[in-house]
């Protein structure tokens, strides 16, 4: 029976002498100006071993033209071999073809010239050489990154989409609760039975109003902070200033809110603490927001502890609670507004997140970083890290950019008007929030 196979011999004067046209029509649109016309290419046999390959192709792969590559495969990067081995071993099935082209990486990725991505397509008709294909190969390597990129962004703004939603369903719960008590206690206290309660029940009743409007003012300056700090528009005042001092008094205030519930405040290294160029406001406001923290996820008769360490440049500040400690896939989410770690367990210690979120902001303004650790049942250790010679202000918007924007004042009683010119300015930058 006579071999209908194309001899070795014959095969390789086919696969020669195709390749040479493919060359002389390379050299021809060269010539004429328009070399991408012919795209660079490589010649493989029905396994989808390498026959024969272009100057162009071989450079696009990083592989020097002179030598001999050896096998295809060799010249791609190891996680791609198998898919792109399966590409070049099917594709003289009709399905195959109708599949399109594959990308995969050289191995020589990004160097001697190689591009990061390539593209390899089977020639849309058969090879003169029997028993051989003909592909076109091009570097897409800008494709896929700018396919990437945008990507990346559009991943990016799915999350921060699903973090604005979750963010406006928390904050409208944090201000709908303490409007709630307002509303629902002022009107028993100008309704029709409020005769009928005595003096301590009314007494109650006004405090109550009163410690929800405190609560609904916080998360209020607390929210207007944070935007600031988001916006580029919260400037700080660096001088220098004696830290052990600021640290001694602002610690000596939070101690009131400690003993209400029996939690102590101990310090260590206060008096070793140096001074600092820093905003000495901004400063106070995050041990406060610390300690208030602190207090606020600790048990009764508990201790916190506040500690100062000076290094070379750089002074540390920590705060150690004795809470209920946070999860190690929930520690990164400390500083998120509205975050708690288990909103089963932690949701009955009442919290925005909003205090640690302004924290981290402020640490930032100062070039320094705030890092948390903790374990459940163990409390949380934070740590404050601040450059102890400052850093350059921070640019802002001139003042005749952005109006001036302060936190919503704590008025009295008795005080009336004065401060609608901050409240359209505070309300601005909550619609933008939303």
């Amino acid at each position: 029976m006579p071999n209908t196979k194309p001899s070795k011999t014959g095969r390789d004067a086919s696969v020669a002498s195709l390749a040479q046209r493919l060359r002389q029509a390379e050299e021809a649109c060269a010539l004429a100006g328009t070399p991408e016309l012919v795209q660079p290419w490589s010649i493989h046999d029905d396994r989808g071993r390498l026959l024969a390959m272009s100057e162009r192709a071989a450079r696009l792969l990083g592989h020097d033209p002179a030598r001999d590559c050896g096998h295809f495969l060799d010249l791609v990067q190891v996680l791609d071999r198998v898919p792109l081995g399966q590409f070049l071993a099917t594709v003289n099935l009709p399905a195959a073809r109708d599949s399109g082209p594959m990308h995969f990486r050289p191995l020589r990725s990004g160097m001697q010239g190689a591009a990061g991505w390539v593209e390899i397509s089977a020639g849309s008709e058969a090879s003169p050489a029997e028993g051989c294909h003909i592909f076109s190969m091009r570097d897409v390597t800008r494709e896929r990154e700018t396919g990437e990129a945008a990507a990346r962004l559009r991943e990016e703004a799915e999350k921060a989409n699903i973090a604005k939603s979750r963010f406006l369903a928390n904050m409208s719960h944090e201000l709908r609760t303490p409007l709630n008590a307002i509303l629902g206690f002022s009107d028993l206290l100008r309704g029709p039975l409020a005769d009928k309660f005595d003096a301590a029940r009314k007494a109650e009743y006004v405090g109550l109003i009163h410690d929800s409007a405190s609560h609904l003012l916080d998360v209020l300056n607390g929210i207007l902070d944070m935007s600031k700090i988001d916006h580029g528009l919260y400037e700080i005042f660096p001088e220098r200033f004696d830290l052990a001092r600021c640290l001694t008094t602002t610690a000596a205030i939070m101690r009131g809110q400690a003993e209400i519930r029996s939690i102590g405040i101990e310090c260590a290294g206060f008096e070793d603490a140096p001074e600092i160029v820093a905003d000495e406001r901004a400063v106070r406001q995050i041990l406060i927001n610390l300690l208030s923290n602190a207090i606020k996820f600790s048990p009764e008769r508990s201790i916190i502890e506040v500690s100062v360490r000076r290094l070379a440049r750089f002074v540390k500040l920590s705060v150690q609670d004795c809470g209920v400690g946070i999860s190690a896939e929930n520690i990164g989410q400390l500083g998120t507004p509205f975050f708690q770690a288990d909103s089963k367990h932690d949701r009955k210690f009442e919290g925005t997140g909003l205090g640690l979120s302004v924290v981290k902001g402020l640490v930032e303004l100062h070039g320094g970083k705030v890092e948390f650790s903790s374990r459940r049942g163990q409390g949380t250790l934070a740590t404050v890290t601040l450059p102890i010679h400052g850093i350059a202000q921070r640019k802002v918007a001139a003042p005749s950019q952005i109006s001036r924007i302060e936190r919503v004042p704590e008025k009295k009683p008795d005080e009336t008007g004065g401060n609608e010119g901050e409240a359209r300015t505070n309300l601005r930058i909550l619609r933008n929030i939303a």
